[in-house]
């Protein structure tokens, strides 16, 4: 092939460069050829390649052997814009490390931007708007991130293709990359379940950025199943919900996870979770997991020392939730646990055991523990309000109890309920209030007392306990409830045996004692002192000597005596012995009061009841000429008075007594004794004195008229009875009669030793039997001489 125009000719390619005019070859053979602009004129695109055949030396495709490639002018530079966007594509996200890779020299490319063109290579750091790229060549690109903004994720390739400055499938000739929010999520399960725990309050705290210098929490968004979110530069709180939380667009950096407040029912996890953001992506896991543990309330029914106490009746009342609206006790009824109100689901009771109770994830709230029934042995406890905070007991008081108290423990979470023995006083007082001692004291009850603690020495058997009182009352702990009788056994010495006390004690309290004290008074025993006036019919004579003789004071003992009407007996013995002279000198202190009180009805029936306050002691000197021993004995029915000796009454009752009387006369001045001792039917003693002196050989006649009278006198529980009788002889000279007083003192003092019995005669029954004898005698006589001086008005 030759040209007229400079041509390059190889084997089957012919290169050249156009000129002003067509490039002619000619020789051309057959065949088919492609012609292609390598480099077009300066100001001019290339046009594209054209193909055309050769047939028989004529071009097929074009018209006049000639083919035509027309360039067309090059357009203004290439301007293509890079934008680094959020998932939006409306933000752009500086702080992108970015890196574009195309198929030709990109080093006439120029930017507005800070750009390094490395070759076929341009890389630069996103801002705030999108990258110009001007005069970038046609042909296929690579754009990558190889660091992500702070608070999001590196994104993937994006690839695209440049044809005449121009991006393929961009209108705008815009290449944007999207990067997504860095997302973490936090999760708040229970520890042995896999639903979401709403309610809890939880705090992410960012300790470290690693990415951005003082990167803060500020553009961080919460979503998912969070509430109630909070953002500040460095903290998020949020509640969880049904759902898991996510947190977007947090900053690479070290992070913490705490939780504020549990769900209801359960505890809060005092664990500090750790995790770390990296490109905006967890280091390791794919979340962050908290995990809480149910709630167990522990209620405590313990004695002081800390053993449980089973038995009390105890009931629990939610006043006031504190998370969940509507929360209530219900779900706690069971075969053990019921509700007190069917109509009020937050009130229910139960009886404590040997084990606490146990409530698992009780609500959150106020409440009130109260006791309405206390265990055998023990008193009724004040109630205990507390509140349940974050599955934790606390207590609402400031103060701290001590650990023999009613308290709150939150190490435990346990409300502890302390019941104390029941302490019941027994007090032994006399009339004045001042405690007894020495008296034997037995309290009996309907339960077994083996567990009652005292502060004295007690003895304790089965149901009873038996002591001696002390100078201060005794204590008695641990008391059952029930009905319970206190009995006094032998009084102090000089004391009557008090009425025994029946009482109730009810959940460890004595009924109707406030103090829960029992008092026992135990009163003095009774001195009576009786008064008797003889009438004695005796010749007028000078003035009389009178004889005092000495009693002492013994305790009070209190003497009944029934009169019932019985036939007129009327016996007389006289006895006139001559005495010599006898001179007596007598001393004699006053008397004490007496106070006799006597009831008598209608029928033959006369009560008397005398007390004596106890009399002073009388000294008595007396000088006596010695005198002839005289014995005058009178024997009526069964019995044998003597006078100066003693005699067994051998089945004599109280009422085979009808009367029994003793006149005796004694020569001038003579000194006469009369001592009669006597034993009844239930070995009781009784002994009566009396000693008298008269003058110039005076006759002095005592005589006793019954009408149908009979004297019973009852000395039941008396084992010893002495009688003293003091006379004083005033004789007044009358027409006809004298009127002789006589005043009878009577000492009796009752024991609680058992009554002896014996079927041998003793000294001391003979002369007891002769003082009854002796004392019914006198009562006749009382009974006759006033009834004679009413009929003589």
């Amino acid at each position: 092939v030759t040209s007229e125009s400079e041509i390059k000719v190889t084997e089957n390619s012919i290169t050249w460069t156009s000129g002003k005019t067509p490039t002619v070859l000619a020789g051309l053979p057959d065949g088919k050829y492609t012609l292609r602009e390598d480099q077009a004129p300066l100001g001019y695109e290339i046009a594209e390649e054209i193909t055309f055949t050769v047939e028989n030396g004529e071009v097929a495709e074009f018209t006049g052997n000639t083919v035509t490639m027309t360039d067309l002018p090059t357009p203004e530079p290439s301007e293509v814009l890079i934008s680094k966007t959020d998932m939006t594509g409306a933000n752009e996200v500086p702080g992108a490390k970015l890196t574009l890779t195309g198929t030709a020299d990109l080093s006439d490319v120029t930017s507005d931007s800070k750009i390094t063109v490395d070759g076929k290579v341009i890389t630069w750091t996103s801002n705030d708007k999108p990258v110009k790229l001007t005069g970038l060549p046609d042909g296929k690109y690579t754009l990558e991130e190889s660091v992500a903004p702070d608070g999001y994720t590196v994104t993937g390739k994006v690839e695209f293709e440049l044809v005449e400055g121009k991006i393929q499938g961009s209108e705008s000739n815009t290449v944007k990359m999207l990067d997504e929010y860095s997302e973490v999520t936090i999760s708040k399960k229970a520890i042995n379940g896999t639903e979401e725990l709403p309610g809890a309050t939880l705090k992410v705290t960012l300790l470290e950025s690693t990415k951005t210098k003082d990167a803060t929490l500020e553009n961080a968004k919460v979503s998912g199943g969070a509430e109630n979110v909070k953002v500040s530069k460095n903290e998020i709180t949020f509640v969880t919900g049904t759902t898991n939380a996510q947190i977007t667009m947090l900053p690479d950096g070290k992070y913490t996870l705490t939780e504020i407040t549990s769900p209801d029912g359960y505890t809060v996890n005092k664990e500090t979770i750790t995790f770390e953001i990296s490109e905006g992506k967890l280091v390791s896991g794919t979340e962050v997991e908290m995990l809480d543990k149910p709630s167990e309330v522990k209620i405590s029914k313990s004695d002081i020392a800390g053993s449980e106490v089973p038995g009390a009746v105890l009931t629990l009342t939610l006043e006031k939730s504190a998370k969940t609206a509507g929360a209530n006790l219900e779900k706690y009824v069971d075969s053990k646990v019921k509700l007190v109100d069917q109509t009020n689901k937050n009130v229910i009771t139960w009886t404590s055991t040997s084990e606490p109770m146990t409530f698992a994830q009780l609500p959150d709230g106020t409440y009130t523990l109260e006791e309405s029934v206390a265990p055998d042995g023990y008193t009724i406890t004040d109630s205990i309000e507390f509140i349940v905070e974050n599955g934790v007991v606390q207590s609402v008081k400031a103060t701290v109890s001590l650990p023999n108290e009613s308290r709150v423990d939150s190490n435990s979470n346990t409300v502890i309920m302390v019941d104390e023995l029941s302490e019941v006083a027994i007090s032994k007082t006399d009339v004045a209030g001042d405690e007894l001692p020495g008296a034997l004291l037995t309290l009996t009850g309907e339960k077994s007392l083996e567990n009652v603690k005292s502060s004295l020495d007690v003895e304790v058997s089965g149901k009873s306990v038996s002591w001696t009182s002390g100078d201060k009352p005794v204590i008695l702990s641990g008391l059952p409830d029930g009905k319970y009788t206190l009995t006094e056994n032998q009084a102090p010495i000089g004391y009557e045996i008090a009425e025994s006390i029946t009482f109730t004690i009810k959940y460890g309290m004595v009924e109707g004692m406030a103090e829960n004290k029992i008092v026992m008074v135990d009163e003095p025993e009774v001195i009576v002192t009786t008064t008797t006036t003889v009438t004695t019919t005796t010749t007028p004579q000078p003035t009389t000597t009178v004889t005092t003789t000495t009693t002492t004071p013994v305790p009070t003992t209190t003497v009944t005596t029934t009169t019932t009407p019985q036939p007129t007996t009327t016996v007389t013995t006289t006895t006139t012995t001559p005495v010599p002279t006898t001179t007596v000198t007598t001393t004699t202190t006053p008397q004490p009061t007496t106070t006799v009180t006597t009831t008598t009805t209608s029928k033959p029936t006369t009560t008397v009841t005398t007390t004596t306050t106890p009399a002073p002691t009388t000294t008595v000197t007396t000088t006596t000429t010695p005198a002839p021993t005289t014995t005058v004995t009178t024997t009526y029915d069964d019995f044998d008075i003597s006078m100066g000796t003693s005699s067994v009454f051998t089945g004599v009752t109280n009422t085979d007594v009808t009367s029994a009387f003793t006149t005796v006369t004694t020569a001038d001045n003579q000194s006469m004794t009369n001592t009669t001792t006597a034993t009844t039917a239930d070995n009781q003693s009784m002994t009566n004195t009396t000693t008298a002196t008269t003058a110039d050989n005076q006759s002095m006649t005592n005589t006793t008229t019954t009408e149908d009278t009979t004297v019973t006198s009852v000395t039941a529980d008396i084992e010893s009875m002495t009688n003293t009788t003091t006379s004083e002889i005033i004789t007044t000279t009358t027409k006809s009669e004298t009127v002789v007083t006589t005043t009878t003192k009577t000492t009796t003092k009752k024991s609680t030793t058992k009554p002896r019995t014996s079927s041998t005669p003793k000294t001391g029954d003979t002369a007891g039997g002769m003082g009854v004898a002796f004392v019914m005698a006198g009562a006749f006589a009382s009974m006759v001489l006033m009834r004679k001086k009413k009929n003589n008005k």
